[in-house]
């Protein structure tokens, strides 16, 4: 019996009735959007004179993150196969996950560490800007808080990032398990399956199911002892005749009906009602 995958359990959804598929193209294009803003953010506005080593790490990190996005659409919208969404999901994790939050880890601790030199070049520009004002306490207050939304800012991006992986991982879970229960139920289906009843002396209106292979044998035992290519013509249409010629065979045409399978087809079918339930 193919039972439900576990990756399934929860993840039905991307969120509210968005389905996997359409979550993942639009967390895709959050992805592809956030990538080009970044890099547009820190060519024009570095945050507080921040090291160039630094910046250049985050520029190339939002630039692959803008090449890893549109990856993402090819293989979401374009390609389409499990290995090209495979290769997106454990992408995801390593650099959108992983090295984001190493250099979100990174440009907190150094605005913390360059702390005191933001403080004193922002009193050098307040006492330039507004020479016969002065603030106290502005620019304590204005690069703490800047430290504080920088660090809410780049970890809450990392739980959204990580929330997203999750979902790509589902969304490829539960296209592999349906690939796997089509492959199961084409594999059962291609058996041609017949229930049928026998009356003799030793055994009345008992049922069994085999297939066709399996009947041959169980009516003409002696005839189809010898390999298939040994077999001659007058056994096999001999066996056929009195295959065909027992009234009691039924072709069950409906699979839900057939009870003595060793092998369900129900219990593989079944499965089909639960997997429908999840959106595209």
């Amino acid at each position: 019996m193919v039972k439900k995958s576990p990756h399934h359990k929860g993840l039905g959804h991307f969120c509210f009735c968005i389905g996997l598929r359409l979550g993942s193209i639009l967390l895709t294009i959050t992805w592809l959007l956030g990538g080009i803003a970044s890099a547009v953010l820190f060519i024009k506005y570095p945050i507080y004179e921040m090291k160039k080593e630094l910046t250049i790490t985050l520029l190339m990190f939002s630039f692959s993150a803008t090449i890893f996005a549109v990856y993402g659409l090819y293989a979401l919208i374009i390609r389409k196969s499990d290995k090209s969404i495979r290769i997106y999901s454990n992408l995801s994790w390593v650099l959108m996950v992983l090295i984001w939050l190493i250099l979100s880890l990174t440009m907190i601790a150094s605005l913390t560490a360059s702390y005191k030199t933001s403080l004193k070049d922002c009193r050098a520009f307040m006492i330039y800007k507004y020479p016969p004002k002065k603030i106290e306490g502005f620019c304590e207050n204005r690069v703490k808080t800047s430290i504080i939304e920088v660090a809410v800012g780049t970890l809450t991006a990392c739980l959204v990032n990580i929330y997203f992986s999750i979902m790509l991982r589902a969304y490829l879970a539960r296209r592999e398990h349906k690939a796997r229960f089509k492959n199961r139920r084409d594999s059962l289906a291609s058996t041609a399956v017949f229930t049928y009843s026998v009356k003799s002396d030793n055994l009345t209106n008992r049922s069994y199911s085999m297939d066709f292979e399996s009947l041959l044998k169980k009516i003409k035992p002696k005839s189809l002892s010898s390999a298939p290519s040994q077999r001659s013509e007058e056994d096999a249409a001999a066996a056929y005749a009195e295959f065909v010629s027992l009234p009691s065979i039924a072709y069950k045409q409906n699979k839900r009906n057939t009870r003595h399978m060793h092998t369900s087809i129900d219990a593989v079918l079944e499965t089909e009602e639960d997997i429908t339930d999840y959106s595209a």
